[in-house]
């Protein structure tokens, strides 16, 4: 699928705050161009095509990235506090009778937001970053975790792990798209790059993905974006997939001959220390101010902007937060309702409560 999407366009410093001096961000075509046919030559070998697919799981882009730099220790992004690692489970009673009060909150408010992260796709066979060593979910320790102890992933463990591009979605993916059907969740802003949300029916209106799609990739000079079959990721600097752009174009201002962009492709992953894409981050923003309602599904709210928006909801007059997740985060002192399951039997709880399920 190819969606039409504006060039960004910022001010240069000679008309900053003017209004004038306006350019595309980013090198020109012909540097990108240079860039593919340096990548294609340093990363695929002979025998490979640029649409081959990775067997990666999680954020592969950080995973090789972390390869790919110096032999220096990399920064530890695991939790370092013992206790915060321990996992809490609700009883299946006071489970149920979270899911009633969740669902009668869910039918007074409107405009109900949810916000996810990793552990709403453990079940879907992709690791999360910071479970502890003795995790019991089946996918073993989190990445960092695993990075901070320099620990393989355990044999036991690593059996149950897929590919982002084999993984399906969870039951709680497909519940937040029956949730939406019926009104009770206006939006999902999500931290995950594994394109579940979209490939479970999510429309792309319903969605803030902040830290990009491992599946789609844009056109650096048209904007046009893919979103593929396959794993898109590509160079962890300059995102270059190896791929062009195939949308058609005037060959020439007035010109009713067309042809291919032909202008690079890139991926849209954000890695530490990028900026967010300016779109879906306006979009979560927008969201979390309008929400009366936020549902924290599976994240341990330590990176941001994306644990900020729980904060915004809690800040209004009114406003309800819920998070449901298996370790302690740093918002469990802003929160109403604090729920110990993961993602799949908590949903499953609430959609009985709301006589939702089959």
């Amino acid at each position: 699928q190819v969606y039409r999407k504006p060039v960004v366009m910022v001010a240069s410093a000679a008309g900053a705050g003017t209004g004038a001096g306006v350019a595309p961000v980013g090198p020109t075509r012909g540097d990108l161009l240079d860039q593919v046919t340096l990548f294609n030559k340093r990363n695929l070998r002979r025998s490979e095509t640029t649409e081959r697919q990775h067997p990666v799981v999680g954020v592969s882009s950080v995973a090789r990235s972390t390869a790919a730099t110096s032999e220096a220790a990399p920064p530890a992004y695991n939790i370092s506090e013992g206790e915060d690692k321990r996992e809490y489970f609700d009883s299946a009673k006071e489970l149920r009778t979270k899911a009633a009060l969740l669902a009668k909150w869910m039918a007074e408010s409107e405009h109900c937001v949810v916000c996810t992260g990793a552990g709403v796709s453990t079940s879907a066979g992709i690791p999360d970053f910071r479970s502890a060593m003795d995790t019991v979910l089946p996918t073993g320790p989190g990445a960092w975790e695993l990075q901070a102890n320099g620990e393989p992933r355990p044999a036991s463990a690593d059996a149950n792990v897929k590919t982002i591009v084999s993984a399906r979605p969870t039951f709680a993916h497909k519940a937040l798209v029956s949730l939406h059907k019926q009104g009770l969740v206006k939006h999902v802003i999500s931290q995950n790059v594994d394109g579940l949300h979209l490939r479970s029916g999510l429309p792309e209106s319903a969605l803030s993905e902040l830290h990009g799609n491992a599946f789609q990739e844009e056109c650096a000079e048209c904007g046009a974006r893919y979103l593929r079959h396959h794993e898109t990721i590509g160079d962890s600097r300059t995102h270059l997939t190896g791929r062009t752009c195939t949308r058609l174009v005037q060959a020439a201002e007035g010109s009713t001959v067309e042809m291919e962009c032909g202008g690079p492709l890139r991926d849209n992953i954000v890695h530490f220390g990028e900026s967010l894409d300016a779109a879906q981050l306006s979009m979560a923003l927008q969201q979390a101010s309008a929400a009366d309602l936020c549902v924290v599904l599976g994240t341990s709210c330590r990176v941001n902007p994306a644990a900020a928006m729980p904060r915004i909801v809690a800040s209004k007059t009114g406003g309800r937060v819920v998070v449901v997740n298996l370790q302690r985060t740093p918002i469990d002192d802003i929160t109403d309702l604090r729920v110990g399951a993961t993602c799949d039997d908590f949903v499953e709880a609430l959609l009985d409560a709301l006589r939702l399920r089959q």
